[in-house]
């Protein structure tokens, strides 16, 4: 009897004991996995558009998780969503970019990535085909970027212009050579002209003509010119010569002819005639008549158109025409063509002033 009590007894302690350290182990094991549980850290993935890396950390600030990661945490911009688990931290490094527009130039912070067209939109700057753009719009906009938008217009422009005449000379072998007149006056008339004209904000860079028509067309002015040689002689004297300040002038008869000259020249003069001979040419094959004289070529061409007087008053042999030579005739002199031996003698050699006709 005593011994079953002493084994019960026995069997009530363990048993006891048992569930106490049951009830510790248990308890312990709780406790652990509840302190693992508080201290666990967060997966974080941080990202900054250059890298993109996980990191494991205890909950922080996202300043404290970008020192972490390595990146430089003074940027501006920087956004986070952080969660329970696996988180994310996006930085997005915003872009100075520097817009030139319409003479003006602002300064506009570029999100990352976005393309130089989303940042025009942005700034509600209509981009036309025209339009000169300084980078291309489907560029990824960089910090210290400069984007010019040049706005470029056309407008065309119609003016009336004058349309200038022409002068048509027309020979007249009835008139005295050196003689002109005016026998049509000339007309300007006008046209009008269409010119494309280029502006680039607002300045004019170019201006061309595209096209143009004519309003009223022009008159041409008709001058009729003599080619008659006339001899002069002591009736109608050389009233006055009137030079003008570029070269050249007027000469004026007693009769009041005028004939306009170019230039003069003074030259030694002779005489010659066919009268009797055989020979009735030059040496340019026209006949040999009064007005056609001799000259050196090298000194007045052929085919020029002269009036000449004497330098002493005396004679005038008035219209002349270079169209012979001699081989006598060198340098400033000329040799006059007179009808008759006697006129020849009356002549003489004189010094002569020859006025080069226009």
């Amino acid at each position: 009897m005593p011994k079953q009590i002493l084994s019960d007894a026995f069997r009530t302690v363990w048993s006891a004991r048992w569930r106490i350290g049951t009830t510790l182990l248990v308890f312990s094991l709780f406790v652990g996995v509840l302190a693992n549980t508080v201290s666990a850290k967060t997966v974080y993935i941080v990202s900054d558009s250059e890298q993109t890396a996980p990191l494991d950390a205890y909950d922080e600030t996202s300043h404290d998780l970008l020192v972490q990661a390595g990146i430089q945490a003074d940027v501006s911009g920087e956004t986070g969503v952080l969660g329970a688990s696996s988180s994310q931290l996006i930085v997005n490094r915003s872009q100075v970019v520097t817009v030139k527009y319409n003479g003006a130039a602002s300064s506009i912070m570029a999100n990352t990535n976005e393309t130089v067209s989303s940042i025009l939109s942005r700034l509600g700057i209509d981009v036309s085909s025209r339009d000169i753009v300084s980078v291309d719009i489907g560029d990824t906009a960089e910090s210290g970027m400069v984007i010019s938008v040049t706005r470029k217009m056309i407008y065309y422009q119609q003016v009336s212009e004058t349309l200038g005449y022409d002068t048509q000379r027309v020979a007249d072998p009835s008139v005295p050579l050196g003689t002109e007149t005016v026998t049509q006056s000339g007309t300007a008339g006008s046209k009008t002209c269409t010119y494309e004209i280029v502006y680039e904000d607002g300045e004019e860079i170019s201006r061309q003509l595209v096209n143009e028509e004519v309003a009223v067309e022009p008159v041409d002015e008709i001058v009729t010119y003599g080619t008659r040689a006339l001899k002069i002689g002591f009736s109608d004297p050389i009233k006055s010569v009137s030079a003008f300040a570029g070269g050249g002038g007027i000469i004026t008869t007693s009769s009041g002819a005028t004939i306009q000259f170019s230039d003069a020249i003074t030259c030694t003069a002779t005489a010659y005639t066919t009268e009797g001979k055989s020979w009735k040419t030059t040496s340019t094959g026209t006949t040999a008549r009064y007005g056609a004289i001799a000259v050196d070529p090298t000194v007045i061409p052929y085919g020029t158109k002269m009036y000449i007087v004497s330098n002493d008053g005396r004679y005038i042999y008035g219209i002349a025409v270079a169209e012979d030579c001699g081989g006598s005739i060198k340098g400033k002199k000329i040799d006059l063509f007179f009808d008759t031996y006697d006129e020849c003698i009356t002549f003489g050699r004189r010094d002569c002033t020859v006025y080069i006709l226009n």
